[in-house]
């Protein structure tokens, strides 16, 4: 008669320890290494406001010497349109869209998290418009209804005439609808709404950016540029939030199982 020497893990033994109930799945988690970014976003919403508030507005006899033939041919259509209706659609769609990922917290399994949900929408408020706020600072481009004969001259006087590149309005609504659309796919990865929530993601911002160069307040280059800055950051920052996947560590005791052979 000879011996075999098996081994064997714990978790192969007849007697298993009970199966100890699961703790609810996290999603997100906040962590150090955070804060950086958030510092970071800070530091552009903070200089950026001041960039756009030390910029002078035009003075009426620089009007004079606007001619909408300086504008790029792609952009160029822009400087024929103006108005407040579409302006105002705008501001409802952006309204909309920084409503979408608060009324997540209608579901129950969602709002478990509602703290580190909150803290990414406010993260990527402010990194979305801090970048936004830093570029129409330095970039100092007219908004295309300055050309337009038909829209007020006051409004042409007024410093926001110089903040076209880019669109903050299509910037924080795709934030908003792709951050939304991202967190229920993270939570709902096999949900039939997934496809739904989709649309909202691309269709609101959509709305909102074709609504701003229909108000004359933005050319196309302008609105691209937000909606693509946008997108990235609703998008990809609830990747830096998901919780990391830490293997257990493998047992380092093992049990010798003796067997007889004949």
């Amino acid at each position: 008669m000879s011996f075999l020497l098996k081994a064997q893990s714990p978790t192969q033994s007849n007697n298993q320890p009970k199966k100890q109930p699961q703790k609810p799945k996290i999603i997100y988690e906040l962590h150090t290494t955070h804060i950086p970014l958030f510092i970071g976003s800070s530091f552009f919403y903070s200089i950026g406001n001041n960039l756009v508030r030390k910029q002078t507005p035009l003075l009426e006899q620089d009007l004079v010497f606007l001619n909408r033939s300086s504008v790029n041919l792609v952009d160029r259509f822009a400087t024929y349109l103006w108005s407040p209706t579409f302006a105002r659609i705008s501001d409802a769609t952006l309204i909309l869209s920084g409503l979408s990922t608060p009324l997540l917290f209608l579901d129950k399994k969602i709002k478990k998290e509602w703290f580190t949900i909150g803290f990414m929408f406010l993260e990527a408020s402010v990194l979305s418009y801090g970048i936004t706020q830093t570029t129409k600072g330095l970039t100092d481009r007219i908004r295309p209804f300055v050309y337009n004969p038909n829209a007020p001259i006051e409004k042409k006087l007024e410093p926001d005439a110089k903040h076209s590149f880019f669109s903050g309005h299509t910037a924080l609504t795709a934030t908003y609808s792709f951050l939304t659309y991202k967190i229920y796919s993270d939570f709902y990865p096999k949900s039939d709404l997934k496809p739904y929530f989709l649309v909202g993601a691309i269709g609101l911002p959509f709305l909102t950016a074709s609504s701003r160069v229909l108000a004359g307040k933005h050319y196309l280059s302008d609105v691209l540029t937000g909606f693509a800055l946008g997108a990235l950051v609703g998008y990809g920052l609830p990747y830096l939030h998901r919780k990391k996947i830490r293997p257990n560590s493998p047992s380092s005791s093992i049990n010798i199982l003796i067997i007889p052979s004949f």
